[in-house]
């Protein structure tokens, strides 16, 4: 292989590999800015709860950002609902096919109304309790 294909195909590589989605910890959020829940609001078949975070590090949402991330879009914000909990996880990446730095709400689907303790869940800790929400029509 010559040396520039060899170049080539490394660069893709990296290129690739910074595209890749990727689960942040609760540090990061912090970091960033912090994280807020917004009033869930009622679809035909769930509800989109509204959350404010922004990864850029250039807001301040619950705490002072001690870190910028020019380089990461909010990819998606990923929930998973276990009894009265809803566990909440930002998903980041690269900003190559666009994206904004503020996280988009989440959909919770098939779900009864109630209320609900939300945390902040990353693989590895424990998870951070962020408050509740009560999901009513």
């Amino acid at each position: 292989m010559t040396l520039l294909r060899l170049l080539c195909c490394v660069a893709l590589a990296l290129l690739a590999g910074g595209a890749a989605a990727q689960q942040q910890p609760w540090s990061f959020v912090q970091a960033a800015g912090g994280l807020r829940l917004g009033k869930p609001v009622p679809r035909p078949t769930g509800w989109v709860l509204p959350v404010d975070a922004d990864v850029s590090g250039l807001s301040t949402i619950t705490a002072r950002p001690t870190a910028v991330n020019p380089a990461l879009v909010c990819s998606e914000t990923r929930a998973a609902l276990e009894g009265q909990a809803i566990y909440l996880t930002l998903i980041t990446r690269s900003p190559g096919s666009g994206g904004a730095s503020r996280c988009p709400p989440v959909f919770i689907a098939n779900t009864l109304a109630g209320r609900y303790t939300v945390f902040y869940r990353f693989a590895g800790e424990a998870p951070v309790r962020l408050g509740e929400v009560t999901l009513s029509k």
